[in-house]
């Protein structure tokens, strides 16, 4: 064996060592690395761009031996069994670069340089050392040439091997994890690659695909069965691409749409190894498209219902391109090529100019395209309204652009019938307003005759009121000073008689005399009743206090009365107010099953305010509202004569409560 043998294989533009043995961790820290560098310590390359590698390793790996000289060989290697006489070559007479003469130095007088070839490509070097003089032969350089060629071999195999296994690896990667099902059948029908998507799409594993070929049929739906089928029958002789779209039914029931895309596959030598096929899960596209394909569907229904079509237009090449609508409001067979020109033609000839003046317009940006004109249609007239969006360059020429035309015909028609039938309407309204005015003047006259009935009514009502309440107070006065006086001296009288009168007579006169009496109570009463003098003398507040108290002594009927401030009021407002509350608590005596009452008499903000409150059965409001009461309608009536108001709230079993509010202006 040899002292030390190593290595050397490229790296990039070095050539280190690969594998070693033998030599030491001084040498090869120094050795390691061949290329030559500047004193900058960058790389030195030689003309053609190679990087310089120094020492005699770097003149066998750069394949710039001299095959001449002794101590190289025609295939490129170097040997010597006396490497110390290298010291003596002059350096002119030295091949070598930059020569270390390391090798030399520690003292290995045998050494043999032998490069590794990849078919001419020098790839490395198989390098053999020894201490020992005489080591290498003839033979022996041979020997190790073919050990060196070997070596390259080998690496060449082992690198093809790799490249092999990461093109495998890369094709795998790529054909495994891909979305798509891949897959290759072969001429006998069966797989010869199925990718694993197959079973995210269909649902079923490639060993369930590899076991029965013929599954890649059966998943197909059954309204697509017959498309397929054909499309088999196709490629069979086809060798160019083939595509199709169909559908399967998943394992899970679930139906999916696939884009096929397949062709033919040969070997180098042109021979068939049956058809590679790619397929994709395009669902969601078909769904896209079938939902766009609605959506046009119903935009085009859409368009003809509302009578609305729509254009483009391209400016270069002077083409308008209409929807179907379009065509169809224009009555032009659809898909006939159209020009702004042939647009002009069909408008009426009266609006031509302005039509092409507005479209004008609208491309030097003065003003928007929004016009209503007619066009002439198979010899009968229309009318449209169209509008656009134009689009410019930078420069301001003009690109294109989009718009609509509207066939607002029977819109127009249904205006001149509105035009017509308004100037109809306005010679009625003109017939009309006239009556009316006539009715309105007389109806104003019958108003202000009413106004004057109503004033001189409620004028006749006061008037009344006041005549009963002078008559009543001239009976009650009549009944106190003539009928009360009489009745007192009569009784006087039958005192007297009494006196004189035999004993039979006596109890006779004493009745007569106690009947009398209670006549006389029964006129004061009276008298009183008809028009409290009280009410006259003292005032509204002491008046109802005698009332209140006649009621509780007569009737059992307790008042509550709380009054604040009562000062302002005239004779009428007391008589008024004095009749209202009379009223009401004979109303609460009569219907409300109650023996008490609640009276509140206040003065306040200009105003006289009179509350009426019972907790008896009370009544609906509503009939209150309608009631035709003698004495509900004269407290209205009392309260309205002095411009007042009177209000009445009552629920069934939950009371009632009259409230009167009377202004304290001068009552005449």
């Amino acid at each position: 064996g040899f002292d030390a043998v190593g290595l050397r294989l490229r790296r990039g533009e070095d050539c280190p060592y690969f594998k070693v043995d033998g030599f030491s961790d001084d040498f090869l820290r120094e050795e390691n690395f061949l290329c030559a560098r500047g004193g900058d310590g960058a790389i030195i390359h030689d003309a053609e761009g190679r990087s310089v590698l120094e020492c005699t390793c770097g003149l066998v790996l750069s394949g710039r031996t001299d095959p001449t000289m002794s101590c190289f060989t025609p295939g490129g290697s170097f040997w010597t069994n006396k490497s110390r006489e290298l010291l003596a070559l002059p350096p002119e007479a030295d091949p070598r670069t930059n020569p270390r003469n390391r090798c030399i130095h520690i003292g290995y007088e045998s050494v043999g340089l032998f490069p590794v070839l990849a078919g001419t490509e020098i790839i490395g070097l198989l390098q053999l050392n020894d201490r020992r003089p005489g080591r290498f032969t003839p033979d022996q350089v041979s020997f190790f040439e073919g050990v060196a060629r070997n070596i390259g071999l080998t690496l060449q195999r082992v690198a093809a091997e790799e490249a092999l296994r990461n093109s495998e690896q890369k094709y795998r990667i790529v054909a495994d994890f891909t979305h798509d099902w891949e897959f290759w059948i072969g001429t006998d029908g069966r797989f010869r690659y199925n990718s694993p998507s197959c079973e995210e799409i269909t649902g079923y594993g490639q060993t369930e695909f590899e076991n029965d070929p013929s599954l890649i049929t059966k998943i197909v739906h059954t309204g697509d069965q017959n498309k397929v089928k054909a499309h088999l029958a196709e490629v069979a002789d086809n060798p160019d691409r083939c595509e199709m779209r169909f559908r399967i039914i998943r394992r899970d029931g679930k139906e999916r749409w696939l884009g096929h895309v397949c062709q033919p596959v040969f070997d180098e030598e042109g021979r068939s190894l049956g058809r590679r096929a790619s397929n994709r899960d395009i669902t969601q596209t078909v769904m896209t498209e079938q939902e766009i394909l609605r959506s046009r569907q119903q935009l085009a229904r859409a368009q003809e219902v509302a009578k609305v079509g729509n254009w483009l237009m391209y400016s270069r090449q002077n083409v308008l391109i209409w929807s179907e609508e379009s065509y169809r409001i224009f009555e032009v067979p659809p898909g006939q090529p159209m020009t702004y020109e042939c647009f002009l033609s069909s408008v009426h000839p009266a609006d031509q100019e302005f039509v092409d003046r507005s479209w004008k317009a609208a491309l030097r940006r003065e003003q928007s395209y929004d016009i209503e004109h007619r066009i002439i249609v198979n010899c009968k007239t229309k009318w449209v309204h169209e509008k656009a969006e134009l689009e410019f360059n930078e420069d301001g020429s003009f690109i294109g652009g989009f718009g609509i035309v509207h066939d607002i015909t029977d819109r127009k028609m249904a205006e001149e019938a509105l035009q017509s039938l308004n100037a109809e309407l306005e010679q009625h309204v003109a017939v009309r307003t006239s009556e009316l005015e006539t009715a309105h003047t007389k109806l104003l006259e019958q108003l202000e005759a009413r106004a004057k009935a109503e004033e001189s009514l409620r004028f006749l009502s006061n008037r009344l009121l006041k005549i009963q309440e002078e008559e009543r107070r001239t009976i009650a006065r009549e009944l106190h000073d003539q009928t009360g006086q009489s009745l007192t001296v009569l009784k006087l009288m039958v005192g007297r008689a009494s006196r004189e009168a035999s004993e039979e007579m006596k109890p006779q006169l004493a009745d007569i005399a106690g009947m009398i009496s209670e006549i006389i109570k029964q006129v004061r009463s009276l008298s009183l009743s008809l028009r409290p003098t009280v009410l006259d003398d003292l005032g509204l507040v002491p008046a109802m206090d005698w009332l209140f108290k006649q009621l509780h002594s007569q009737a059992d009927l307790r008042v509550h009365f709380e009054h604040v401030n009562i000062v302002g009021t005239t004779p009428d407002m007391n008589t008024a107010v004095y009749r209202i509350t009379q009223e009401a608590l004979t109303n609460i005596m009569r219907h409300a099953g109650v023996k008490e009452a609640w009276v509140r008499l206040i003065s306040q903000d200009g105003n006289l305010s009179l509350c009426i409150e019972d907790r008896g059965r009370g009544f609906e409001s509503a009939a209150a509202e309608v009631s035709r009461s003698t004495g509900l309608s004269a407290m209205r009536e009392r309260a309205a004569l002095l411009g007042g108001s009177c209000n009445i709230q009552s629920y069934p079993g939950k009371g009632t409560i009259i409230a009167i509010l009377l202004p304290l202006w001068d009552q005449n």
